[in-house]
């Protein structure tokens, strides 16, 4: 009779003892991006400064949210599904780049056009809105092309580790 099968497969990169795993980490790390779309949208300005041994963010509220909550979480929403560590691993063309970018741009005024009122968006910080949210974006998948971000990590000394294990399971006898 057949027997089932439970196969799992585990990968993971590590560096012990060195500060290449932490700039690796540090490379992918996307949320940084993402609080500044978020700061914009609530109407905010981010302060970092040094306070002796700390670095310390303030955020100043220097007008009313740009959008209202259902608005500020699609277009969140929107940006992470493009800004993320899995999307950087990509390789693409300055071509494709230029194309996907466009459309981005499309799609996502689109997207705020259709929901201006819904999402409570001022008019006025239509473009505004636009041009930060794919700006951002735009820039972060130069990354991408011609697969930049992954020979960025020739030099770094990075080990991986694959698990494979596989489980017999009862089957109808």
């Amino acid at each position: 009779m057949d027997e089932d099968m439970d196969q799992h497969t585990s990968s993971s990169s590590y560096n012990p003892g060195s500060q290449d795993s932490t700039f690796l980490q540090f490379r992918l790390d996307t949320s940084n991006l993402i609080k500044q779309v978020k700061i914009t949208l609530s109407g905010k300005l981010q302060h970092v400064y040094a306070a002796g041994d700390k670095i310390v963010s303030t955020d100043e509220e220097i007008s009313d949210p740009l959008v209202n909550r259902q608005g500020f979480a699609a277009i969140v929403n929107y940006v992470t599904t493009n800004i993320n560590n899995q999307v950087v691993q990509g390789n693409i063309s300055e071509e494709y780049h230029a194309n996907f970018c466009a459309n981005l741009r499309e799609d996502f005024s689109f997207m705020c056009t259709i929901n201006l009122y819904e999402w409570g968006i001022d008019e006025q910080y239509f473009d505004y809105i636009v041009d930060t949210v794919i700006n951002t974006i735009k820039l972060f998948l130069t990354r991408l092309i011609n697969n930049k971000e992954r020979e960025s990590y020739a030099g770094l000394n990075i080990r991986e580790s694959h698990v494979s294990t596989k489980k017999a399971g009862l089957g109808f006898r």
